[in-house]
């Protein structure tokens, strides 16, 4: 008989929504990306194709065009920058001001071009950086989330202490560098972008904040 899947961490009341899903092939899944794709194919008894497993990010074409359009107005080529996130949704995955500015300046250094991102709420920490490197612009705020991942899709690779913005990298392919709070393996494996390159820097401690560059 299929067997119920969940996750393997309680996360608190933001992430509490729990189901009893009962699925063989989603439970035999690691990463929460394939248990999700699993358990659809399973419900609906779907045909797929090892392709169709990889994320994926539904986008319009003028989604496309308008990331192209921000990217060369910010006098960015494609592919020949990196994309730097500032924002994050929770206390524990802060990552200090001073900290950034190490890693933009090993960035800068060794020849890379960096590109913030980050929500109206992170002025303050871009406004920082950009006093110490007034040549490292931000993507625009108030953009739709789906421009967000095609400006992505055009980036070298990424970095971010959120893992909302790992997922959105993950969706369009974009190579990430995560950092991370420490955690059990089984979790990490859970979490951790599906089928894209990444790397993942985990703190000795609960706090993204204790991450050394």
């Amino acid at each position: 008989f299929p067997v119920t899947i969940g996750s393997t961490v309680y996360a608190g009341e933001r992430y509490a929504s729990y189901f009893s899903a009962q699925s063989t092939m989603a439970a035999s899944a690691i990463s929460m990306w394939d248990t999700v794709f699993m358990l659809g194919v399973e419900t609906f008894g779907l045909d797929y194709t090892d392709e169709e497993r990889n994320p994926w990010l539904p986008v319009e074409e003028f989604h496309i065009e308008s990331a192209r359009q921000t990217i060369q107005n910010l006098g960015l080529q494609e592919e020949q920058f990196i994309a730097v996130n500032v924002s994050v949704g929770q206390k524990r995955n802060i990552w200090p001001v001073d900290s950034y500015i190490a890693y933009l300046r090993f960035l800068i250094d060794i020849g890379y071009s960096p590109l913030l991102f980050g929500l109206p709420k992170e002025l303050s920490i871009i406004d920082q950086i950009q006093k110490v490197f007034p040549q490292i612009s931000y993507y625009p705020f108030g953009r739709e989330i789906q421009e967000i991942g095609m400006a992505l899709s055009l980036a070298q690779c990424a970095m971010s202490p959120d893992t909302g913005f790992v997922h959105l990298s993950t969706s369009v392919g974009c190579p990430i560098i995560l950092l991370d709070q420490q955690r059990p393996h089984a979790i990490s494996e859970e979490w951790s972008p599906f089928r894209v390159p990444y790397v993942r820097v985990e703190s000795e401690t609960s706090l993204v904040a204790d991450i050394q560059v």
